[in-house]
Order: structure tokens, then sequence, then C-alpha cells
């Protein structure tokens, strides 16, 4: 099963939200593992769980970041984490209903395409508004 690879191309040159999509890779790549090995169902939904909670704290904090900056699409931006949110949180809810409802190829080509489609439009939009604010330093650059 394909998963997704990280490149410099997803890197909207902010640190820690760089490191966040990296682990929503990861995290979308577990689904794609379970998938290919043959995990239970129970393995799947804790994957969901654990991706839907990730993505909850990455949106936090990415728009807490686009507020300090002064980004000027924040609200449509929170809008479509809102409704990333509200899409996964309906999954979970299917999947505590049925388990055997939920498609884990499904999910996987969703979230995949969602992620990809969400960081090369929308927060590549901020990159512009967060370039060289929120830049870590080392103790030796200091």
């Amino acid at each position: 099963m394909a998963t997704m690879e990280w490149t410099d191309d997803f890197s909207v040159g902010v640190d820690l939200l760089d490191a966040d999509h990296k682990t929503l890779i990861d995290m979308i790549n577990l689904v794609a593992n379970s998938i290919e090995v043959g995990q239970s169902t129970e393995t799947l939904g804790e994957v969901i769980q654990l991706l839907y909670e990730y993505a909850e704290f990455h949106f936090i904090r990415e728009e807490v970041l686009m507020e300090a900056c002064g980004y000027s699409d924040l609200d449509e931006h929170r809008k479509t984490h809102q409704s990333l949110k509200q899409k996964v949180s309906g999954i979970l809810d299917q999947y505590a209903e049925n388990p055997d409802s939920v498609d884990a190829r499904e999910l996987l080509e969703f979230m995949t395409a969602w992620l990809t489609d969400h960081i090369m439009n929308r927060d590549m939009a901020y990159a512009p508004a967060m370039a060289g604010r929120f830049v870590h330093k080392t103790k030796l650059e200091s």
C-alpha cells in the first residue's frame, strides 16, 4: 500500500507546523500500514481517534500562530479545520456504532487527499505572513 511521503514542497517555513504536518503524515501512514498488514478493526479505531486528537491539537497551534501574525484569512482557515473535525468526528461516531462500517481504504484516500490539498493550498497561503516570525534558535545561535 502506498504511503504518504513528506517532501520539502510541504514546508510552510515554520518548524513547529512542519513537524505537526510530518506527524499527521505518519498517522495517515499508520492507517495504510494497518490495512497492509490486516490489523484488526479495533486498531483502526484507535488510529482514527489518535488522528482526530492530534489534528485538533495541530489546528489550535496553527490558529494561534496565524492570529499572532495577523493573518487576514484566519476565519476562513478555521472553517476548513472545523469542517475536517466534523467529518472525522462523524467517522468516529460511525465507528462506535458499527466498526465494520468504516472503510479503511476510503478513510486513507480521504485523509491523504485532504491533508495534501490543505497544506499545499490553505496552509501555503499563510506562509508569507509567518515568514521569519516563528524561528526556533538553538543555544549556539543565541
